[in-house]
């Protein structure tokens, strides 16, 4: 079985991908994608299960979006590319670069702990469960959260391209180049039906 995973490139450069994090897509990079995309090939996408990826065979974990992350690189021949996660794509991009060290040009977490654990991120979160409240609270509350600044809406610097590719269910980085199986197919505009480099 396949799934669909639904990216869109946009601007020429180094390789920029920004991974969205839980009940997000591909489109909460507007505004990233109208920055960066003046100096840098700027791709964003939608993890499996989010926006307009499937996940058929209920494989929504880091290890999954890593390896769907792996192909469509492959698929969009990019050596390597700096990678953004912001939340639980940051699970995502930390899962990549340990993964897959060379195709990693840059690591930028957002709003994440990208799955390290410290004894600080678990006080943390124990005192978010434990609901605790008063000035020590309040104190720790203000290191952590930041102001919002005023949105703005910005253009593309240039043409958006959508596309969609098609890997398999089952983990993608279990495969290798020359492996027997079917290949995923893509659906994008730049390779329609075709398979992705290196068979994976």
């Amino acid at each position: 079985m396949e799934e669909t995973i639904y990216y869109e490139v946009t601007g020429a450069g180094e390789p920029l991908v920004l991974s969205h994090g839980a009940g997000g897509n591909h489109a909460i990079w507007f505004e990233q994608v109208a920055f960066f995309s003046r100096n840098y090939k700027v791709v964003t996408w939608d993890q499996r299960s989010f926006g307009n990826s499937t996940d058929h065979a209920g494989r929504h974990n880091a290890e999954a979006f890593a390896a769907d992350l792996l192909a469509l690189l492959d698929h969009l021949e990019i050596d390597r590319a700096h990678l953004a996660g912001q939340s639980m794509g940051g699970w995502t991009t930390v899962r990549f670069a340990l993964d897959h060290p060379d195709r990693v040009r840059s690591v930028i977490l957002a709003d994440t702990t990208g799955g390290i654990v410290t004894d600080e991120v678990r006080l943390d979160y124990e005192r978010l469960r434990s609901g605790e409240r008063g000035p020590k609270a309040r104190r720790h509350a203000r290191k952590v959260v930041s102001t919002r600044t005023p949105l703005a809406v910005l253009l593309p610097a240039g043409p958006v391209e959508p596309g969609g590719i098609g890997v398999p269910a089952r983990p993608v980085a279990t495969r290798r180049a020359g492996a027997s199986g079917d290949a995923p197919r893509g659906t994008g505009p730049d390779r329609a039906g075709s398979p992705l480099p290196g068979g994976r």
